[in-house]
């Protein structure tokens, strides 16, 4: 099929593939824990209350099994009721099967999601079940877990290589090193019976605390097991998700530091990293200078650093966070997106570091207690930093000042936090579903009440193309709107900008267009003087 034919393929919407035969994907969840899927202008009264809502792929499973008769004589396996029957998303029911060939295939589950994935090993191995509690069932007996109900079926492998692998670690390594490994078996390995390893490998783990006097038994044990989940946290997990003993072991302070916050505390950097402030230029310097003389200065300051593209806005950053960091204090690198994140050093999104919602009305806030230790890490913040602030909307913006003045106990702008905003409002504005320039104008932080209390700080100097100031001069004309448009109401390319087409192989990468149009002034803001 020639380039044109597939491209009036894909213009009249005929189809170019297909997959024979129709697999059906079925959907996994405990009970009550299933995804509902809504509009957002939806009621959810209305919602909550629609009789549909419970009617969904797994339990209406259950439900065949228990009223169906030809279900009933079939004993199906969850995974083979799509050959015999079809699910309907509009009537939400399952109906016989009276055309075509289908497979089932159960959604995937990783070990550690826990009682899912045992519930899935059930769903694959047992024939007709009509309830959950009929998957809790063997052999007339209840169980409180799926995973109790898999180890009575018989369905999860022996834990002998993991008894091995303990076995040999114990003929030479150290406690500590013990505890460790036996943590790091229970996240990657999931072994059957964590409490049989525990119980046998208990005394190995503890020797080191039995050679400390004035330590009963009770402590020692408390003592090894809060160690291990202080390693279990490190790696995203519990102790108390494995029932090693009966008690719940509250976590520790060391634990709660979870393995984010660990990183931020721990900020490496280089020896290059500490002298880029040398290599700063002129305007780069004064902002430098003035942004440091506040923070170790501990007066409260937010600063927003405007410069269009290529003028090294990035790398002063770096020189800040690099700076603060180097004298033992935190920095928090944050950005509106993803790549902008990406090149700072420890960058995060605003939004996953500060949990900031993303859809936001006039009653949400940031998801962030008090008590947690992200909420400690923030407090102890020297330097804030938020790239591309031109393109978040002004309301996260604004949640952000709130959640600093809420956990500073301050109604001082950010807490009192030495915050750095940048950006370019001559790039991407915020984006407003179905909006138009105004929306997106009256959406950016130049309409904030925060605005006017920034103290602003310029770059002039373009380093990316500081050889080439025609080009330069070129771009910011255009930034600001006072580039001249031709008789289409277009801004042209000179044609010294433009690199000619020679031949397929030497243009490969390079654009085969004579002339790029830009829309005349599509982001033209206020002046931000």
């Amino acid at each position: 099929m020639g380039v044109a034919s597939r491209g009036y393929v894909h213009l009249y919407g005929f189809s170019i593939s297909e997959m024979l035969p129709t697999v059906c994907p079925l959907q996994l969840h405990l009970k009550g824990q299933h995804f509902v899927s809504f509009k957002s202008n939806a009621n959810v009264d209305t919602l909550v209350n629609n009789p549909l809502i419970k009617q969904i792929m797994l339990p209406q499973f259950f439900e065949m099994n228990r009223t169906n008769a030809e279900a009933m004589d079939l004993n199906l396996l969850y995974r083979e009721f799509p050959e015999h029957f079809v699910w309907s998303s509009t009537e939400k029911m399952w109906t016989p099967r009276k055309q075509r060939h289908a497979i089932g295939r159960v959604v995937t589950c990783h070990p550690t999601e826990g009682e899912r994935y045992y519930l899935r090993m059930l769903l694959m191995n047992i024939r007709g079940p009509k309830s959950y509690k009929d998957l809790l069932t063997v052999n007339g007996e209840r169980y409180s877990t799926f995973r109790e109900s898999v180890e009575k079926w018989g369905l999860l492998q022996s834990d002998n290589s993991l008894l091995e692998c303990l076995s040999e670690a114990t003929s030479y390594q150290m406690p500590y090193s013990l505890r460790r490994l036996f943590a790091t078996l229970l996240i990657y390995c999931n072994p059957t019976n964590p409490r049989q390893l525990w119980e046998q490998f208990e005394q190995h783990m503890s020797e080191d605390y039995t050679l400390v006097s004035n330590i009963n038994k009770k402590n020692i044990l408390y003592q090894v097991l809060n160690h291990i989940n202080d390693i279990l946290h490190s790696m995203g997990g519990d102790i108390n998700e494995y029932h090693l003993i009966i008690e719940t072991i509250r976590p520790s302070v060391a634990a709660k530091e979870v393995k984010e916050v660990h990183f931020e505390r721990t900020m490496t950097f280089t020896n290059e990293d500490i002298l880029l402030h040398k290599m700063l230029n002129k305007d780069q310097l004064k902002a430098y200078n003035i942004i440091t003389e506040r923070i170790f200065s501990n007066k409260a300051r937010t600063f927003f650093i405007d410069g269009p593209g290529g003028i090294g806005k990035t790398f002063s950053y770096r020189a800040l966070l690099a700076t603060v960091r180097s004298k033992g204090y935190i920095a928090l690198a944050t950005a509106t997106s993803g790549v902008a994140a990406y090149i700072l050093p420890g960058g995060r999104t605003a939004h996953s570091r500060f949990k900031i919602p993303i859809n936001t009305d006039d009653n949400v806030s940031c998801n962030i207690s008090k008590q947690t230790s992200l909420a400690c890490l923030i407090q102890d913040a020297k330097l804030i930093i938020w790239d591309e602030v031109s393109m978040e909307k002004k309301r996260m913006i604004e949640l952000l000042d709130l959640l600093l003045k809420d956990l500073m106990d301050s109604t001082i702008l950010f807490g009192g936090k030495v915050v750095v905003l940048g950006g370019d409002f001559r790039q991407t504005l915020p984006v407003v579903r179905n909006g138009k320039k105004e929306d997106f104008i009256n959406e950016s932080l130049l309409y904030s009440h925060i605005w006017e209390e920034l103290e602003r700080l310029r770059l002039f100097e373009n380093m990316r193309a500081k050889d080439d100031p025609s080009f330069c001069n070129y771009l910011l004309r255009i930034g600001n709107g006072e580039e001249k448009v031709n008789s289409t109401n277009k801004i042209e390319i000179p044609t010294s900008l433009i690199i000619p087409y020679t031949t397929e192989k030497e243009s490969d990468n390079l654009s085969r267009c004579a002339y790029i149009f830009f829309p005349p002034h599509a982001t033209q803001v206020p002046a931000l003087s």
